[in-house]
């Protein structure tokens, strides 16, 4: 992989994301499926199934418990991934944040560096969520952190009916009331009060933008909805904070 470095007048010029790909080595070591288990990548799974897609050789679930520390991949060695973006949202498609992973986005038909990538499926949420429901599966769940504080008050019903669940709710709202960098306190509920004092409206049931581990969910017409009480009044510039 050196040799590719071999003839450049300044190689120690090179970005490093410029050296990671002269590093890469050519194919990918195999195919993968980030699975987040909502309607998306529920999809995608069946689709791989039934063939319409190349078949990932495994899944990959972000759990909540360590089996045993793995360690960093070796340098040069990368995988294809399928990710559960879909056609309404395009703007969320970047290049992948790590090394040893090239996104690519089967219900779309595109990787991250917006190149096609057959067959255009050109799938929706709502797509989605109908094709699982026309193969077996109408009750997945959405993707979303326990703690959006996007949820409907439809799901904060839901989520309160389990006990632990509902735990790790209440202390992550007192976690945040006192977020460093912003001036006034902080609530996950919009009606920005300590959510175990929240009295829920079980009609509130309005789809928001909700989030996944690649980022919150765009494509919806979030001036209909309620900002997320979060961040009402104050923003965090995270790149000047990280």
């Amino acid at each position: 992989m050196s040799d590719l470095r071999e003839g450049l007048l300044f190689p120690n010029l090179l970005t490093r994301s410029e050296r990671r790909e002269l590093d890469r080595e050519p194919e990918p070591r195999f195919l993968y499926q980030s699975m987040g288990a909502g309607w998306q990548s529920t999809a995608i799974a069946l689709l791989a199934a039934q063939g319409v897609i190349e078949k990932p050789r495994f899944a990959v679930c972000r759990g909540t418990g360590t089996v045993r520390k793995v360690g960093a991949p070796p340098q040069g060695v990368w995988a294809r991934s399928y990710v559960g973006f879909s056609a309404d949202e395009m703007g969320r498609i970047s290049p992948s944040r790590v090394s040893y992973a090239f996104d690519t986005f089967p219900l779309v038909g595109r990787d991250q560096n917006g190149e096609v990538v057959p067959p255009d499926l050109s799938m929706s949420r709502h797509d989605c969520g109908e094709y699982n429901t026309r193969h077996g599966f109408p009750e997945v769940m959405k993707s979303a952190c326990i703690g959006c504080p996007w949820h409907s008050d439809a799901e904060w019903i839901r989520i309160k009916q389990d006990e632990r669940q509902w735990q790790q709710v209440v202390d992550l709202d007192r976690s945040i009331r006192n977020t460093p960098g912003l001036d006034n306190e902080a609530f996950l509920h919009k009606s920005r009060i300590p959510i175990e004092d929240v009295t829920f409206e079980s009609a509130d049931d309005v789809e928001r933008p909700s989030c996944s581990p690649y980022g919150c969910r765009s494509g919806l017409d979030t001036d209909s909805v309620a900002p997320p009480s979060l961040f009402d009044d104050d923003w965090i510039d995270l790149e000047e904070t990280a």
